[in-house]
């Protein structure tokens, strides 16, 4: 393993760096940036959805590689200003006596805000997309005292470049939102240049055309939970302490929201003081799922949560995380071979999300075929961004949380036999995840409302931070999740003051089995419809021997292989990766909801 291989020679490094400061080569400095007294909310709290802490200790993270020196008074001026306009990114969380989560920000708070940090290094930057060198080199920020945001900017005068990372926690923003802050706080970053050059307008020019973030949660109210017309109950389950709060029942008998059954039956809560009961459900049934039961522990007993972390952990540790480019070529090739099935009674023309969910689950698929003989098929978990879908009326200008995981079974039937000459998934698949996938996004009362509301009453009832773990089980049981935002390819026309866009830029979400993650390859823009038409990044982890059967084949179909890394190391190398992973385990009053 990397991380071990490299413990053996960082005294040395320690010293090399310390004799660099002492020659000046080499500084760093930390302040936080809270919300200014002066802001339009110095003070404030939001108590936030279960769409929100559904992604509690989730971090992304970017870095960009700048061509010249950035200035980081610059950028530093420039984020106080996007702070002040986004406060909740100068956070921190607190756990509400009825076992919900909130969001909370103060100008007076000491110690509180995003964590800022400047350094000056020799030498060259690392590449963007080395996960390990980026934490060696010291450019990674470090998320200190439960911080939600943290930035670094580290120069590098000797290769006249400049390096910029930065992280949030996704319990504050989605992908959208964190790219709408980061336009933000560059478009800021230029303002203040073109002032300090005595051209260009005054900083915030900009954000006139730019409509005010909104973070208010009770335009996710029509997603939340049905007031419970009669109270009944199904089972009984274990009334042993989960998390340090609350259990299930006594969370009902108390007048929170609805108990979360623990045995393995559903259940369905008594009305709570606020009218916030719920359809619950828990434990070992999935009857809110489709296709075969998700998974086969107690996501509610720590004991599982534990042995299933270790499950996890040893799994990765056989695991390899590998990038590729997949060309627009390849991609266009494959919307050939996969357009004309019929798909709901019409032939389908796939997208780019259908083609890659589609060849995500083959491949999988081809490689695991013992789960899907056993299960008969697999679920292929898309990620979709739910504004204007499920009775949202969150719009674009919304900072938060919409995105949910639709799964979409996909039966044995459809995928690549273990015997297959290849994993090339067939039309008949792209045409039912097409089909599949917009048949749920079109049922406000389906399968998704169903899986929110459990996880909904969950979180209501003290227990979201175990029953998240229904994910990770999900994909331990042989599950695939795809989650593409290549769309979003403002990621690289933001400057930060400088006088050109970002050389190369990566973004990175958590190291996880099975999970793929989806970016573009570089800036491409897009046409009307929104769709992608530029090369994509794939990155995927799965065990070794997987990759030695598959790899061979995804060069075949187009695809070029560019990172290599185990996964294991990835999650220690992710910025904020340590810390989730002990919260995880010790279920720390805050980090344990």
């Amino acid at each position: 393993m990397v991380y071990l291989s490299q413990l053996a020679v960082r005294p040395a490094r320690r010293a090399k760096r310390a004799a660099e400061a002492a020659a000046g080569r080499r500084s760093h400095a930390e302040r936080r940036v809270n919300v200014s007294p002066r802001s339009a909310a110095p003070q404030g709290e939001v108590e936030l959805h279960a769409l929100d802490a559904s992604h509690l200790r989730r971090a992304i993270s970017g870095a960009w590689r700048f061509e010249g020196l950035l200035d980081p008074a610059v950028a530093a001026a420039a984020l106080q200003i996007a702070v002040d306009r986004f406060p909740l990114v100068a956070g921190w969380l607190e756990r509400h006596g009825t076992g919900g989560l909130a969001l909370r920000w103060d100008a007076d708070a000491d110690g509180r805000g995003a964590a800022w940090y400047e350094a000056i290094a020799p030498g060259s930057p690392p590449e963007v997309t080395d996960d390990v060198l980026l934490y060696e080199t010291q450019c990674l920020p470090t998320m200190k005292r439960h911080c939600l945001l943290a930035a670094k900017v580290t120069q590098f005068p000797d290769a006249n470049a400049t390096l910029m990372v930065i992280t949030i926690d996704h319990v504050v923003a989605d992908y959208k939102s964190f790219l709408d802050f980061l336009s933000a706080w560059s478009d800021e970053c230029e303002a203040i240049a073109a002032a300090s050059r005595g051209v260009g307008a005054a900083p915030c020019a900009k954000w006139g055309a730019r409509p005010a973030p909104v973070w208010d949660r009770s335009l996710l109210v029509d997603l939340s939970p049905p007031v419970s017309r009669a109270s009944s109950s199904s089972g009984s389950g274990s009334s042993g302490s989960r998390d340090g709060t609350r259990t299930p029942p006594q969370a009902a008998s108390e007048g929170g929201s609805s108990g979360v059954a623990d045995n393995g039956v559903s259940s369905s809560g008594s009305g709570s003081t606020d009218g916030s009961s719920a359809v619950a459900r828990a434990g070992k049934d999935s009857a809110f799922w489709e296709g075969e039961p998700v998974w086969h522990v107690d996501v509610l007993s720590r004991r599982q949560n534990v042995l299933m972390l270790g499950k996890g952990l040893l799994g990765m540790a056989g695991c390899e995380s590998r990038s590729w480019v997949l060309p627009r070529a390849a991609i266009d090739g494959l919307k050939a071979r996969l357009s004309g099935a019929a798909g709901g009674g019409a032939a389908v023309q796939p997208t780019t999300n259908d083609v890659l969910s589609a060849l995500v689950a083959a491949s999988v698929a081809w490689v695991s075929p013992g789960k899907v003989a056993r299960r008969g098929g697999l679920n292929a978990h898309v990620v979709v961004n739910s504004r204007g879908r499920f009775g949202h009326a969150a719009g674009d200008d919304f900072f938060g949380n919409t995105s949910l995981l639709v799964p979409v079974w996909c039966p044995a039937a459809l995928l690549p036999a273990a015997d297959a000459p290849s994993p090339e998934p067939s039309a008949a698949l792209a045409a039912h995840i097409h089909s599949a996938l917009r048949e749920e996004l079109s049922a406000p009362a389906g399968l998704m409302r169903r899986r929110y509301e459990w996880m909904a009453a969950a979180q209501g009832a003290g227990v979201g931070g175990a029953v998240r773990s229904c994910e990770a089980a999900a994909l331990l049981e042989g599950d695939v999740c795809i989650d593409n935002v290549s769309k979003y390819d403002e990621v690289f026309s933001v400057k930060f003051g400088g006088a050109a866009p970002a050389s190369s830029n990566s973004m990175r979400f958590l190291a996880c089995p099975r999970l793929a993650w989806v970016t573009a390859a570089g800036p491409t823009g897009h046409p009307a419809d929104g769709s992608s038409h530029g090369d994509l990044r794939v990155s995927l982890a799965l065990k070794r021997k997987k990759w030695a059967r598959l790899a061979p084949w995804w060069k075949a179909m187009g695809l070029r292989q560019v990172g290599a890394l185990g996964t294991l190391d990835v999650m220690i190398y992710h910025p904020t990766s340590l810390r989730n992973l002990v919260s995880e385990v010790t279920r720390t009053p805050v980090m344990g909801l």
